[in-house]
């Protein structure tokens, strides 16, 4: 594998910031922050410990999720197709997903989505996060990163790419890729494309 024997950790975040400026940063939501190591992982469980131990001395969280990260980071992904794109195209602060009745349809279209690719992707006991699994993801960490600026609407506003390529638009390509379909999540990737041009003209 390419990765052979590499001390690989995993991580994920809700925390909500934004560049204010150069080495200026608003720390925008308090969220979680979750480590894990995936079995191919060569790391040994004291490093992994004391990595822990020095992360958490930084006051964000550092959970161990152990084998468990997996299960984290497509909920985590959840959360980015749903807010990201949705809270750019509206040009609202995260908190827009929970109080608009059109949004929080869309929120359950793209978990529906993402549920069906997770569960044809993984293999093994433990299972991938089901649809509602997500959806309620997604709108704690809303609730959470209310006043926040999802970094999609942060691009959009500066004129920057943004990420859609490598989250509703990956969304898409394997969905077909395994025979399944995502309307929603394409139809958010290139709404997300037509806006992004626009803004960088």
């Amino acid at each position: 594998p390419a990765l052979g024997a590499a001390h690989l950790v995993l991580g994920t975040t809700t925390h909500g910031a934004w560049a204010k400026g150069d080495f200026d940063v608003v720390h925008a939501g308090i969220g979680q922050t979750w480590f894990g190591r995936p079995t191919a992982s060569k790391l040994d469980n004291a490093s992994y410990q004391d990595l822990l131990e020095r992360l958490a001395t930084a006051g964000l969280g550092a959970i161990d999720e152990g084998s468990g990260i997996l299960h984290k980071l497509w909920l985590k992904l959840a959360a980015n197709a749903a807010i990201n794109p949705l809270t750019a195209l509206a040009e609202e602060t995260n908190g827009f997903v929970l109080r608009n009745d059109a949004a929080r349809l869309s929120v359950t279209e793209v978990c529906q989505e993402l549920a069906a690719v997770a569960d044809a992707s993984i293999r093994g006991p433990s299972g991938p996060p089901t649809a509602a699994d997500m959806e309620e993801f997604v709108f704690r960490t809303a609730a959470d990163t209310a006043e926040n600026r999802s970094s999609m609407l942060q691009d959009i506003q500066a004129g920057r790419a943004t990420e859609i390529d490598f989250i509703n638009d990956w969304v898409a390509a394997k969905a077909e890729e395994l025979g399944l379909s995502a309307p929603v999540n394409a139809r958010l990737a290139e709404l997300v494309r037509q806006k992004q041009s626009a803004a960088m003209q």
